[in-house]
Parts: structure tokens; sequence; C-alpha cells
């Protein structure tokens, strides 16, 4: 028989959330949740047209037909759930960078009426095992760093000896001035063992 039309399910939704991020001012926009919830509604309602068909393969084998929708389906909702974790992800990973770069416990209102109840509650569980961290380790990590240049310039703050870095062997002792590698240099003066010099 002819070959029935296949149905091509759109992930229109799920681009849509990482097209929101793109072209949102705020590091943190507001949380869509009803277009987080939609996709991931198609998600699983894909997922289990697909996990519902194979489990009645017995009593009906498949067709070649039956084979390109369902491989249709499998490849939409991994893009839709691609799509949400990457909305997720990125901005689990602003909220990481705004304990870090901010050293607050606290989240400023305005940005915590843009998230979702989980991203407050990780903020908050990540804020504490930052200050655990922190308090163990005997580091600073919310220590401005210098900006983002490719080399900068350091004081060695005690004999550090050989160390192998992202741009290869470096010998540090105690009072030398050198520029390395922003990058290499950044655990370092967090831990105090260089300070990085601002002409």
């Amino acid at each position: 028989g002819r070959m029935k039309k296949l149905d091509v399910p759109s992930t229109s939704k799920a681009a849509e959330l990482l097209r929101e991020l793109k072209r949102s001012h705020s590091r943190l926009p507001r949380y869509n949740e009803d277009l987080v919830q939609s996709t991931k509604d198609q998600t699983i309602g894909l997922y289990k047209q697909v996990f519902d068909r194979l489990q009645n393969i017995d009593e009906e084998p498949l067709t070649q037909q039956n084979i390109v929708q369902l491989t249709i389906y499998d490849k939409a909702a991994d893009r839709s759930k691609r799509c949400l974790l990457a909305y997720l992800m990125n901005r689990a990973e602003n909220l990481v960078d705004l304990r870090l770069d901010s050293g607050t416990t606290v989240l400023p209102e305005d940005i915590k009426e843009n998230l979702s109840d989980n991203e407050v509650a990780f903020y908050g569980n990540f804020s504490d095992l930052i200050a655990e961290y922190m308090m163990e380790e005997q580091v600073d990590l919310a220590i401005k760093l210098p900006p983002k240049d490719l080399l900068i310039e350091v004081r060695v703050k005690e004999d550090i000896g050989k160390i192998i870095t992202g741009s290869g062997l470096l010998v540090l002792k105690k009072g030398d001035i050198l520029f390395i590698r922003r990058d290499d240099a950044e655990q370092l003066i967090r831990e105090g063992k260089l300070e990085h010099i601002i002409s």
C-alpha cells in the first residue's frame, strides 16, 4: 500500500527557549515556566509514542513506514530534550558565575524574581557548598580576578617550584615577577600563592 503521510512534530517550542536566552540582554531572563513545561510534555509524549509502539511489537510487527515514523519521533524527542537541558544548564552556569563574581549568598531581588523555585534552591545549595569549601580549603573564591586577558603579570608570593600548566612547565620562585596565562594563574591567585600585579 501507499505510505501514509509521516507525522513530523515541530520542535520549535524547544528551540524558542534557546532563542529567548540569545535575545535577552540579561544573563538570567525570566524563567519561562510555560515553555519549559510544554517542551517537557512534548518530549515525554514523543518518547512515550515510541515506547508504546515498541511494547506491542509482537502482536504488530514494524513496517518500514513505522520504523521511519518512530525514528522521527525519537530524533524530535532528543532534540527537544537537548534544547531544554541547554536552557537549564546555561541558567545554572550563570547562577554559579553570579555567586562566584558577587561573593553574595543572598540573591538580589531583581534576579530572584526571574528564577524558578528549583533555581533559587540550587543557588542556596551551591552557596552553602562554596562557603564550606572556602572555609575548609582556606581559599577565597570571591577574590576579584583580573580581566580576561590572555597574559597577566604576577608576583610569586611563595616558593612553589615546578608546576605543569596548560602552556607547559613553569618554575615559580618567591619574588619572581612574570607573565603567565590568566587561566594558569587563577587557581594560584585564589590560593594566595600568586599576586596579580595591576600596573
